[in-house]
């Protein structure tokens, strides 16, 4: 699960698509899945401001991998 911590341009790693796909993939060769802790992908938006509703957190989570984020955004009426 990555952290809440924001990186460079104040993205939290959670969402950073350069941390978990160039970093954690690329360089590490990470193959498993993350997950995402149960606000986070909502935080986006409420807190961090990276996301301008739930819909597009939930999207960028998807783009870059998130089990989590994936069961979340089943729920939501345009990714029926």
């Amino acid at each position: 699960m990555p952290s809440y911590n924001t990186t460079m341009g104040g993205i939290p790693s959670n969402a950073n698509p350069w941390l978990l796909k160039e970093v954690l993939r690329k360089e590490w060769g990470f193959k498993g899945i993350t997950v995402s802790d149960y606000t986070a992908i909502t935080e986006l938006n409420t807190v961090y401001g990276v996301a301008s509703d739930k819909a597009a957190a939930c999207l960028a989570r998807l783009q870059i991998g998130s089990r989590h984020g994936a069961t979340r955004a089943r729920r939501l009426p345009q990714f029926d």
